[in-house]
C-alpha cells in the first residue's frame, strides 16, 4: 500500500514539474516573441526615421546645390555688370582724351585758350617797347601752343588717362597747362558730360608753376 501512495507521489510531482516547466516554456516562448515583436517595431521605426534623415539630407543638398547655383549666376551676373561698366568708363575717358588731343592741338570748334596773368607777362618779355612787347608775345604763345600740342604727358600726371593736364618747358621755363570742363561759354557750371563736345566748353588754360 504505502509503495502504491509513494509512486502515486511522485507521479503527482513529476506531474507538477512538468506543468511548470510548460509554463515557464510557454512564458520564455512568449516573451522571445514579444521581445522579437519590439525589436522589429523599433528596427521599423529606425529605418523609418534613417529614411527620413535621408530624405531631409537630400532636400538640404538639393536646396545647397540650387542656392550655390544662384549665388554663382547672380556673381557671373555682376561681374558681367561691372566689366561692361569699366569698358563703358574706359570709353568715356578714351573719348574725352581724344577731344582733349584736339583741344591741344587747336582742331576742335569753341575751346577756349587763356593765359594766367604771369604767364602773359613771361611771354611778352622785357622789352619797353609796347609794340615788341606784343609781337613778342604773338610769337611765344604760338610756340608755346605748339609745344604742348606736340608734347608727350606724363603718365604720373595723367592717372585717369584722360589727358586734361601736362608739363612743359619752354625757354627754360616750366609752363602747366590744364582743360577745365564747362556747360556753356559762362563757365558757372561743369559739364557733366565731357566726352560730348556738343554739351561742353573745354577752356585750356595756360600757367606758370606759381599760378597753379
Amino acid at each position: 500500500m504505502s509503495v502504491r501512495l509513494i509512486a502515486a507521489g511522485v507521479l503527482v510531482v513529476a506531474a507538477l514539474l512538468g506543468v511548470k516547466a510548460w509554463q515557464s516554456h510557454l512564458v520564455a516562448t512568449g516573451d522571445t516573441r514579444g521581445a522579437a515583436r519590439v525589436q522589429a517595431t523599433w528596427d521599423a521605426q529606425e529605418n523609418e526615421r534613417n529614411a527620413a534623415t535621408a530624405r531631409d539630407n537630400a532636400t538640404k543638398f538639393r536646396n545647397a546645390e540650387r542656392l550655390a547655383h544662384e549665388d554663382a549666376q547672380r556673381e557671373t551676373a555682376r561681374r558681367a555688370r561691372d566689366a561692361a561698366a569699366a569698358a563703358a568708363v574706359r570709353s568715356l575717358r578714351a573719348e574725352v582724351a581724344r577731344l582733349n588731343i584736339l583741344a591741344r592741338r587747336r582742331q576742335l570748334p569753341g575751346v577756349q585758350y587763356s593765359h594766367t596773368h604771369a604767364l602773359r607777362e613771361h611771354l611778352h618779355g622785357d622789352d619797353p617797347d609796347p609794340a615788341k612787347r606784343t609781337a613778342t608775345f604773338a610769337t611765344n604763345a604760338l610756340r608755346l601752343a605748339q609745344i604742348i600740342a606736340a608734347a608727350p604727358i606724363d603718365p604720373e600726371n595723367d592717372p585717369w588717362k584722360e589727358g586734361d593736364f601736362g608739363v612743359v618747358e619752354m625757354d627754360s621755363t616750366k609752363i602747366y597747362w590744364k582743360i577745365d570742363y564747362y556747360s556753356d561759354l559762362t563757365r558757372n557750371l561743369g559739364s557733366e558730360a565731357p566726352w560730348d563736345d556738343t554739351q561742353t566748353v573745354r577752356q585750356l588754360t595756360m600757367m606758370l608753376p606759381s599760378d597753379y
